[in-house]
């Protein structure tokens, strides 16, 4: 026997396509709350890996910032600690007059002030940038104690300057006085005119120092000194003569 064959009626049709449409009526809204809630959580997903990339940009970017900090800050901190031995030193020179000392401790606790401030202007910026930018601000005070050093060596240089200056007004002042007791009158003269060329050169001398200007102020103390030994020469030769008279 063969197989026999259904015939699908046009109503029967009719009542198929009826019924899908009613399951899929029934079915559809599910499935588009479905599907809207799939969107919603890729976009949570998104969001989510978007915040978690910001976030970690922002860890490395306050990484970056701490680092420059820290090396910044060691940075003036090495030179502070510089400077409070330089000035420890100078406490314990006796080739520096007090009156010296005092002007480099002045100076040299106003760089220390100055790079305390450089720190604190550090710690507040918020940025690499910032930052870079206090320290290129302050380059000659954090990298350079030089000028402190060379201040230093100039106020032995101005100590000495000023012992020796003492020596010479005290010498000045016993040749002064024997000046009188020379009978001929022009070498008397001579012996005081080596004199007031050696108070002026003296007096050089002092304003030069007050001045900085060491070097001037030396030649005008050998200038000083030239003039003494002239007139200590005629002393001697008016005390050999004595001599040779007894």
């Amino acid at each position: 026997m063969g197989k026999k064959i259904k015939i699908i009626t046009g109503t029967t049709l009719a009542a198929l396509t009826l019924g899908t449409a009613c399951v899929f009526a029934q079915t559809a809204p599910k499935i588009q709350g479905e599907l809207q809630n799939l969107r919603q959580q890729i976009q949570a997903d998104l969001g989510e890996a978007k915040n978690e990339r910001s976030q970690e940009r922002e860890i490395k970017k306050q990484a970056a910032l701490d680092k420059v900090k820290q090396a910044t800050i060691k940075a003036i901190n090495a030179t502070i600690e510089k400077l409070n031995r330089i000035k420890a030193r100078v406490a314990n020179m006796t080739v520096i007059s007090e009156e010296e000392k005092s002007s480099l401790y002045e100076k040299i606790s106003g760089r220390i002030e100055t790079l305390n401030a450089k720190i604190e202007e550090v710690n507040a910026a918020t940025t690499v940038e910032e930052v870079k930018a206090v320290f290129a601000g302050g380059q000659k005070e954090i990298r350079n104690t030089v000028d402190i050093v060379k201040d230093i060596v100039a106020s032995i240089h101005k100590t000495h300057l000023l012992n020796i200056i003492t020596k010479l007004e005290t010498l000045m002042a016993t040749l002064e006085g024997q000046i009188n007791q020379i009978p001929d009158a022009a070498k008397k003269a001579t012996a005081q005119g080596y004199l007031d060329a050696a108070k002026a050169a003296i007096a050089n001398a002092k304003v030069q120092i007050t001045a900085g200007k060491l070097k001037e102020a030396r030649d005008a103390i050998k200038e000083a000194h030239s003039n003494l030994v002239k007139l200590k020469n005629i002393e001697k030769n008016k005390k050999e003569r004595e001599d040779s008279n007894d």
